[in-house]
């Protein structure tokens, strides 16, 4: 079974499971992260990213992590020519996340 198939029956049987479950508000939760690799060659990576989660269902959460990043390669030297770096940015891949939870009973619980 492909993972778009498998994605389709996780959604699907979400639903139906809900349609069961009392109505909760949605809780949300937000946060940003930035980084930097500096390499030994010159060559330098910045990234700037953000999270957006959603707490759907008590055991549902879903969240996707739009990234922004720069990369400057360092210059190359080719015979007795030397070839200058690239600057290259844009928007990366974008992670869309899917979990399922169970919280156990007691204080210390674990969640899983």
């Amino acid at each position: 079974m492909s993972s778009r198939h498998s994605l389709l029956l996780l959604l699907c049987a979400a639903g139906v499971s809900s349609a069961q479950a009392p109505a909760k508000t949605v809780q949300w939760g937000f946060g940003t992260a930035i980084g930097v690799l500096n390499f030994t060659d010159g060559s330098r990576e910045t990234a700037l990213g953000a999270t957006i989660a959603a707490h759907v269902w008590d055991w549902l959460d879903v969240s996707v992590n739009p990234t922004y990043a720069w990369a400057q390669s360092a210059p190359v030297l080719v015979g007795a020519i030397v070839v200058p770096g690239r600057n290259v940015s844009g928007m990366t891949d974008l992670p869309i996340n899917i979990g399922v939870s169970h919280e156990f009973p007691g204080a210390w619980s674990p969640s899983i």
